[in-house]
């Protein structure tokens, strides 16, 4: 990849390369007079490789809907046009938008990269490279991955089959190796295993081989090999290609792209909408673009529709400070007023009642809590359930309906209800290797039947006795849980949460748990109460997501949480990577903006921009010297909502303080 003084060249280069004017000839066609100026010229450029920079809420998806209703004004064979998305979502939003427009509308092909690899095997039938292959979706994958596991022994301690699937991954995407992907993301427990990861890599690759098996990348990679060799394949029959979310590219997918040979691309994103790094996505590739395609030209979706104009105002501010990426100014297209806000404060709990108190002025409007890390949503999460505002987890589920906090309830409801089977099954299963017929003896003989288990289950086991027969308080109970989940916790460890995650939810049901007289209240009032827990066909007007979550999504009201990470040593690469973070987050906002700040020392919205310019390091206090554990994990993977038949009791008649 290019140095950062060669792209900017190349930005610099590309910048003079930008389209202002529609061409005479299409400026009456009546089809295209809700389009803004920016729109209209992306929508009829046809012949030639473009680059759409959309900035937020400029309606991108809008403007390729045109494009494709233009193409077929001018007699474009739309057998011919291949549109590629980042998820089957956003292919079937499209596709929604342009038969709206046009009904019965039928392209050569719009859906995902791996979609399209697969939509070319089809096309070359018995000579594609993957015709006979088994193709694997992400969790029989992982299921591939256990079972190479089971007989390989290179690695020094135990790894999960998740964990290893998605650092492959990362790895075939991106062309780096195991040792590379460890020291970028400073991997210190897996520092020893590097070699023995590529040694284990080699042997999952043959065993798919073996067993003709194929998993997304593998349709990717075997399909672009197979372009290689143009006398084994038929000639595509496209002519031309869009590609949307371009920021999002990695260069597995921009070496597809490339072999594909279409004449004509357009790609469409934001480069500074680019944050999916950790699932190597390299934003440079959309700076690339003037190298990597002939001829290139620029055009720009400046007008935004989202946001007010004090908002706009401030998104334009942050790029401006900007030392990598494409200028652009946007104009609102909003003719009221909003509002933005910097609050000062160095903890949550200043901000909690700040926001309450917001959402509760404005319950008919959408109000959305945008933060980097996970730990900020705890603070939150317990204010709403206490103040009985519904609300959802975007990049995950909410509290109660994660795993973690449902195997902890599970030994609550049985501590109540020794008949309640289907949370006593929940605890015994907890334990990897005890299963549905194993639980039902050990329930059967109230857990004294332990001959056919091992040492270690039988330990676990013993200890699930002692707790559900002790007599203790809710408080020491929940306690006495919580000890015996995290000390086997290596066992059970989970794909979607880290560690800081769990106990910081723990930590919460802790808090909730104290603010009931009793435990049956608790369970009654909050677990079992399907008002707070079961809400089916609801749109709650209260969204707490990661920044990632949030992308593409707007709100009323956001409330995001600003919380920079200093660096010991200036990085251009970490410090603008902060910053779309940033730029992402505000850009959400539709009307009101309240930006939590990191100090306690009051700041205007200006001086928040500078902290990702370069700073002097010993200017910066010890207190805020220390960046926050990253939790920007990939999207957590909502899990199936369990429905638990649960016998009822009486709870008594203990009351909610």
């Amino acid at each position: 990849m290019r140095s950062n003084d060669e792209i900017r060249n190349s930005i610099e280069a590309f910048s003079a390369r930008e389209l202002t004017e529609l061409e005479d000839s299409l400026s009456d066609n009546w089809y295209l007079e809700k389009l803004n100026i920016g729109q209209k010229i992306a929508a009829t450029r046809k012949e030639g490789n473009f680059l759409v920079i959309a900035g937020p809420g400029t309606g991108k998806t809008h403007t390729l809907a045109y494009r494709v209703l233009h193409m077929i004004k001018t007699g474009t064979d739309l057998s011919k046009v291949v549109v590629i998305t980042f998820t089957r979502k956003a292919g079937n939003e499209l596709k929604y938008r342009i038969n709206q427009l046009m009904p019965n509308t039928e392209l050569g092909f719009v859906g995902t990269f791996h979609g399209f690899a697969n939509h070319i095997s089809q096309m070359n039938g018995k000579q594609s490279p993957i015709s006979k292959f088994r193709l694997l979706d992400a969790e029989d994958d992982r299921q591939v991955h256990s079972l190479v596991m089971t007989d390989y022994r290179g690695f020094s301690k135990p790894i999960r089959a998740g964990r290893i699937q998605k650092l492959i991954s990362y790895c075939v995407n991106t062309d780096m190796t195991p040792q590379e992907y460890i020291k970028k993301f400073d991997l210190r427990n897996l520092m020893d295993d590097g070699d023995a990861i590529e040694a284990y890599r080699k042997v999952y690759e043959r065993y798919k081989v073996e067993h003709m098996l194929a998993n997304y990348d593998d349709m990717i990679l075997k399909i672009s090999h197979f372009m290689d060799h143009k006398e084994n394949r038929l000639p595509l029959p496209y002519k031309y290609l869009m590609i949307d979310e371009y920021q999002d590219t990695n260069k597995m997918q921009l070496d597809f792209i490339k072999k594909l040979n279409i004449p004509n691309v357009m790609a469409i994103g934001d480069d500074f909408q680019g944050i999916y790094s950790f699932r190597g996505a390299d934003h440079k590739i959309i700076l690339n673009f003037y190298r990597d395609f002939e001829d290139a030209k620029m055009i720009k979706l400046t007008r935004n529709y989202r946001s007010v104009p004090e908002i706009v105002n401030r998104v334009n501010q942050t790029v401006e400070a900007s030392k990598l990426g494409y200028q652009k100014v946007l104009i609102s297209a909003k003719d009221m007023s909003g509002y933005v806000e910097v609050v000062p404060g160095n903890t949550l709990e200043s901000h909690r009642d700040f926001v309450i108190s917001k959402i509760k002025e404005k319950p008919e409007e959408s109000h959305a809590l945008i933060y980097r890390y996970n730990k900020h949503r705890t603070v939150f999460e317990k204010a709403l359930i206490n103040e009985g505002i519904d609300y959802a987890v975007y990049g995950g589920v909410r509290l109660l309906e994660r795993k973690h906090i449902k195997d902890v309830l599970a030994f609550l409801m049985v501590y109540l209800n020794r008949r309640d089977v289907v949370s006593y099954n929940r605890i015994l299963t907890i334990y990897p290797g005890i299963g549905p017929k194993t639980a039902k003896r050990l329930m059967k003989y109230e857990l004294k039947d332990t001959d056919r288990l091992n040492d270690e289950k039988t330990a676990f086991v013993g200890q699930v006795r002692d707790i559900l027969t002790t007599t203790v308080n809710k408080d020491e109970l929940l306690s006495l849980v919580i000890k015996l989940y995290m000390s086997i916790y290596d066992l059970i460890e989970s794909d979607y949460y880290t560690v800081s995650d769990v106990k910081d939810d723990f930590q919460l049901l802790t808090d909730l748990l104290q603010s009931y007289e009793s435990l049956e209240n608790f369970i009654i009032n909050l677990i079992l109460d399907p008002v707070v827990d079961l809400k089916k066909g609801k749109n709650p007007k209260v969204i707490l997501t990661t920044i990632h979550s949030a992308k593409g999504l707007e709100f009323e009201n956001v409330y995001y949480f600003h919380s920079h990470d200093w660096y010991k040593n200036y990085d251009l690469e970490q410090t603008e990577e902060d910053r779309r973070l940033f730029y992402v987050g505000i850009s959400r906002a539709k009307n009101n903006l309240y930006v939590f700040d990191h100090t306690d020392v009051p700041r205007p919205f200006e001086s928040i921009l500078k902290d990702f310019e370069k700073i002097d390091m010993a200017s910066v206090s010890d207190d805020s010297s220390d960046p926050e554990e990253a939790n920007d994990v990939e999207t957590e993977k909502d899990e199936k909502k369990e429905q638990s038949n649960v016998i009822k009791v009486d709870f008594g008649s203990g009351k909610r303080k």
